[in-house]
């Protein structure tokens, strides 16, 4: 046992969180919420919304100075700071005995299996979470149904409804051009977000064709991206439990019938204000802790917790659309 990081932890499992933590195939939170590790569990961070006018003083700044004249002063309180903190998130499975009813000799380590387990459960939560935050109508406007949409409307913050894949008709290519070329402000989006069925749709869709045929599904990812004209498509393929009954299943798909496009990278935007939609600060990120509990069992077991502090912060909405489909 030893004592790194200021929790007592187990090396070799240590580093299987953290080895398990670093890319997860299908999961979207990262791309929604790249991380930003913070000094501490306190941070600060600057609100890029420039909603209350406190930005006005940093557009078309007069800032030519002469050989021998001094640079101009700028009135730091035009930057609006922010205070946020970290928050903990945890699970805990004592370490020795197996998860099933009769072990005998198993074929493998069962501290790295629950170990693994643990992490992906953390990691699965947040993603709901993620995915929650990100989708959350109430931060967009007022809906605007995709019938109603014109070349001219305004696609930042926005929410567009009624988006039907299934109609053969709709130009949705266009469509998404219109949404990377109306964005005066925030600039275009560069990541995509959305599951492996609406991409399936996608890649299928008449305006999505070339040549009549069907983008090839191990293709999808680089050609829509293309397409939507964003960096790339973040695919979320985690499935969740919503049913409250014990013992019954109601698997519901992360971002199922949704699209978020979003700017994940800091960007000036026209009006001289730098913004990004968000950002999850850490101070530790992925963790473990592995203790002595005596009232687990007859004699006790060790027990290990592992948690994060990844806390997902939206800094600018309006450098997202949300798209809802029918």
């Amino acid at each position: 046992m030893s004592t790194v990081s200021r929790y007592p932890h187990r090396d070799r499992l240590l580093q299987i969180v953290q080895a398990a933590g670093l890319k997860r195939e299908g999961l979207v939170a990262d791309a929604i919420f790249p991380r930003v590790q913070t000094p501490g569990a306190n941070f600060e961070w600057i609100d890029w919304s420039g909603t209350d006018g406190k930005f006005e003083n940093l557009r078309e700044i007069d800032d030519k100075i002469g050989c021998y004249s001094t640079a101009k002063n700028i009135d730091p309180s035009v930057f609006e700071y922010k205070q946020g903190k970290v928050n903990d998130y945890a699970l805990e499975m004592f370490l020795k005995e197996c998860n099933l009813t009769a072990c005998g000799e198993l074929p493998f380590d069962i501290e790295a299996q629950k170990t693994e387990e643990l992490v992906d459960r953390l990691l699965l939560n947040r993603e709901i979470r993620a995915a929650s935050n990100a989708t959350n109508t109430s931060i967009y406007g007022t809906a605007i149904p995709y019938s109603s949409v014109t070349n001219s409307t305004n696609f930042e913050g926005a929410r567009i409804t009624g988006v039907d894949l299934s109609i053969g008709a709709n130009d949705y290519l266009e469509f998404f051009m219109n949404i990377q070329d109306n964005n005066s402000t925030t600039g275009p989006r560069n990541v995509a977000v959305m599951n492996r069925r609406t991409i399936n749709q996608l890649r299928r869709h008449p305006s999505f064709k070339s040549g009549g045929c069907a983008i090839p599904p191990i293709e999808a990812p680089e050609v829509v991206a293309n397409l939507m004209g964003v960096d790339r498509v973040a695919i979320a393929d985690a499935y969740y439990n919503v049913s409250a009954a014990a013992g019954t299943t109601d698997l519901v798909k992360v971002l199922d019938n949704k699209i978020l496009m979003l700017r994940n990278a800091p960007l000036t935007g026209t009006d001289g204000i730098q913004r990004v939609f968000g950002f999850s600060a850490f101070q530790d990120g992925l963790n473990n802790m592995v203790y002595f509990d005596p009232k687990i069992g007859k004699d006790g077991s060790e027990v290990q917790k592992v948690s994060h502090d990844f806390t997902d912060i939206i800094a600018d909405v309006k450098s997202a659309t949300l798209i809802e489909l029918a």
